[in-house]
């Protein structure tokens, strides 16, 4: 995908960014996109500046087959002087490119960028307890899980090697264990989750897609108790804890062949 074409057509005091995980700095310019989007992500697009200016803002799509917006919300605007952040809920509907206006109080065009939807061609899976001891933990290529656990995974989707931003359009199926796509507060909204509960023991496979377009398939392998060979414990640091603080714990299960064993109760 080309970079981010950023055009300022007047000036303003207002800047447009999004929402989404991969956007690290969304105020640092005028435009801050994380461009591509995956198909099927709905986040939302920001306007931030002064109240005032952002009462009479609106936010357009040149494609709306590509990037749809719906109408924005405007949050923190009690006082005229403060800066406040006007939200727009968008889906990423289809592979392609659009433009994102930003139109002024006489439909004048005040800023521009370019942003791209694509269809993922790979993801990674990392699992949600990897992700409490690491920021950034290695990919789990082929997870073992356990019978009667719960094990959860972020997916992160991608277009060659380049990571695609967005999430909510994760679909899932498999036939041999419960799979869900969390709808509640218990994971991040920013990414997409996939939760696996199996019933049995054995291998199976689990089919994603998102926005309609699939992926590919997830291989697991679904272990007992027997098949846990030791359990450590790893906990928090206590650098900078105070008495009365609580000190999180993860118990770290393995097999035999020394595989992170996800799940276990």
């Amino acid at each position: 995908f080309p970079t981010m074409i950023l055009l300022l057509l007047a000036c303003t005091s207002v800047s447009l960014s999004d929402n989404t995980r991969l956007n690290l700095d969304p105020f640092s310019g005028a435009v801050s996109l994380a461009s591509p989007y995956v198909v099927g992500a709905q986040f939302d697009l920001l306007l931030d500046g002064p109240a005032a200016e952002l009462r009479d803002y609106e936010l357009v799509s040149r494609d709306a087959g590509v990037l749809s917006i719906g109408r924005g919300e405007l949050s923190n605007d009690d006082d005229d002087d403060d800066d406040a952040l006007m939200s727009f809920p968008t889906t990423a509907v289809g592979v392609g490119s659009t433009e994102v206006v930003v139109l002024g109080p006489t439909g004048e065009e005040v800023l521009q960028g370019t942003a791209e939807v694509a269809a993922p061609d790979s993801f990674e899976l990392r699992a949600a307890t990897d992700l409490e001891l690491q920021e950034n933990p290695e990919p789990v290529a082929t997870p073992v899980v356990y019978v009667g656990g719960q094990s959860a995974f972020r997916v992160d989707f991608f277009f060659g090697d380049t990571p695609l931003a967005g999430a909510g359009g994760l679909g899932v199926e498999s036939n041999n264990a419960t799979v869900a796509t969390p709808d509640d507060s218990t994971f991040p909204d920013d990414a997409d989750w996939l939760v696996v509960e199996p019933s049995r023991a054995g291998d199976f496979s689990i089919a994603l897609q998102s926005g309609g377009t699939a992926v590919g398939e997830v291989a697991l392998t679904a272990v007992k108790a027997d098949s846990v060979a030791r359990v450590d414990v790893l906990r928090e640091t206590e650098n900078g804890a105070e008495e009365g603080d609580r000190i999180g714990v993860i118990a770290w299960a393995e097999n035999e062949a020394g595989d992170r064993v996800y799940g276990v109760p």
